[in-house]
């Protein structure tokens, strides 16, 4: 069901997210014109209708666009063509509960009163961060089309929306309580060592095997022999060439039978035989750490807070779930209805749905990502070729796309292919330093070590002033034990911070300036 694969996505504390929303909204709309940079025009393509309703109630394109838009700007080209979809399903999601808690409000008959006092705080924080005075203010969101009052019109609704989603998540949160006891379970830890015997519980025979071979070793362990060293011997788990030790865990870290006997024995007890999913456990604990005395009693304020905030956003998530399915809520976008199938695992509808709305929108050439993977998902490895081939044909200047299908022929270890893909791509698109690394990469992989060089030199060139792509060269170069061009890079590394250093310090100088000129204004 889509409701399932929505539960599964909002980990993310959904109060925090919708008033962020909110309560930036006033601001980040003078910062410029709405045209955005070429991928936000592709990213977020404008339509008439809806792209979700919710109880009759519509979310415009229009508004989902502004805050798609509003994460783009924010991160700058970093959110690469492949993570697009799901960027896109959460900023639908956060709009969709943003207006499932309005509703609430309204029904609940939380509304709040702006003061004129209040509004024109925000107004006067705004020109200081955006204009040396307010008719300079009035000059940049004219270019807008606006107005000083469209301004503080704005700022009173989303402060009034802010005010009703904080006040029905309180309302929500109202009745959370932390106990004593929930205080002391998460203070206290054990500190443990453990021997475990492996068994199938499918076949008996190798559960009376493995009970035997563990009772041998627990008489040797309650005789008094050297926990460290018989787990070295006979324990099967992962700790055991550490001698069975687990570190210090507390409530809810480990399997139940496992984490009941632990807590309840003293220190340097060791335990009966546990059983668990994973067999026949041996439990030395070394040390513990019970809720008494002045470091608990020290601890608990900070303990019963980060509590309360987990309990409280764990209630306002289910309500929204709760709330939620009882809704009606219909998405209209045919993108975000195929990354959500891919989600649920209907692979078959995720295919479909991706192919539509790729013919639908001669943009979206992010989509070929989703389909690829969907393709992949499925086990159709000669469409997955395909579709990135399809896309190297109409989107040449889409670099990702020569990436991703040599990785595929790489893994396949068809180099020759691999390497074909790449020359074409640079053919396309001369001078494409992360084409040149992936290439270089290609060859390294071959241990072809003059070719892969060759392309790598040709990577740092053309990186300019790039801090990561040095960095990441100069490992790359320690490596494959070429450490004199390690070093090279390093030195190129230094000279950029050194520049970049300058550069801050001059701006801030400049800011300064312009700091004492607004002082001297007023």
């Amino acid at each position: 069901m889509i409701m399932d694969a929505l539960r599964k996505r909002m980990k993310t504390i959904i109060y925090v997210i919708v008033v962020a929303f909110v309560a930036t909204g006033a601001l980040v709309y003078l910062r410029g014109p709405r045209g955005g940079n070429s991928q936000q025009e592709a990213y977020a393509q404008r339509s008439d209708r809806p792209v979700a309703t919710v109880n009759g109630e519509e979310i415009s394109y229009q508004e989902y666009s502004y805050q798609l838009n509003g994460y783009l700007r924010q991160y700058q080209n970093q959110i690469s063509s492949n993570q697009v979809v799901g960027l896109k399903s959460r900023v639908l999601n956060n709009l969709i509960n943003q207006e499932l808690i309005l509703q609430a409000a309204e029904k609940n008959g939380i509304n709040p009163e702006i003061s004129e006092e209040t509004i024109q705080e925000q107004l006067d924080q705004a020109i200081n961060k955006y204009a040396s005075s307010k008719e300079e203010f009035e000059k940049i969101i004219k270019k807008n089309g606006q107005t000083i009052e469209d301004v503080k019109n704005t700022i009173k609704n989303s402060m009034t929306m802010q005010k009703r989603i904080e006040g029905m998540l309180a309302k929500v949160k109202a009745d959370v309580k932390i106990t004593e006891e929930e205080i002391a379970k998460e203070y206290e830890e054990v500190t443990a060592s453990h021997i475990l015997i492996k068994t199938d519980d499918k076949d008996d025979k190798d559960d009376k095997e493995a009970k035997e071979k563990a009772e041998k070793v627990l008489k040797l362990a309650k005789a008094g022999n050297d926990f460290t060293e018989l787990a070295k011997e006979y324990s099967e788990g992962p700790s055991a060439s550490r001698g069975g030790e687990l570190g210090s865990f507390g409530h809810g870290k480990m399997v139940p039978a496992f984490e009941k006997a632990a807590f309840a024995m003293k220190v340097g007890e060791v335990s009966d035989l546990v059983k668990t999913e994973f067999g026949y456990h041996i439990i030395k604990v070394t040390d513990k750490k019970v809720a008494s005395g002045e470091e608990f009693n020290s601890k608990k304020e900070e303990i019963r807070k980060k509590l309360l905030s987990q309990k409280e956003s764990e209630a306002i998530n289910q309500w929204i779930e709760e709330t939620r399915d009882d809704s009606k809520v219909i998405i209209k976008d045919k993108e975000i209805n195929a990354f959500t199938a891919a989600q649920e695992g209907d692979l078959k509808t995720a295919i479909k749905d991706y192919k539509a709305a790729i013919k639908a929108n001669s943009g979206s050439y992010y989509l070929y990502h989703n389909l690829a993977d969907a393709y992949q998902r499925n086990g159709n490895q000669e469409d997955v070729i395909s579709t990135y081939q399809e896309a190297i044909n109409k989107y040449p200047e889409q670099v990702d796309f020569y990436m991703s299908l040599a990785n595929i022929y790489q893994k396949e270890e068809k180099f020759d292919k691999a390497v074909e893909v790449y020359e074409q791509g640079l053919t396309n698109n001369q001078d494409n330093a992360e084409l040149h690394l992936g290439l270089g990469d290609l060859y390294r992989a071959q241990d072809k070590t003059d070719e892969a060089v060759v392309e790598y030199e040709k990577f740092s060139k053309l990186s300019g002033d790039n801090l990561m792509a040095h960095y990441r060269l100069a490992r790359v170069y320690s490596q494959m034990g070429l450490e004199d061009k390690s070093k090279a890079e390093m030195e190129k590394l230094k000279e950029i911070q050194k520049k970049k250093q300058e550069q801050v310090k001059e701006e801030r100088e400049e800011e300064n300036k312009v700091e004492e000129t607004k002082t001297e204004k007023n």
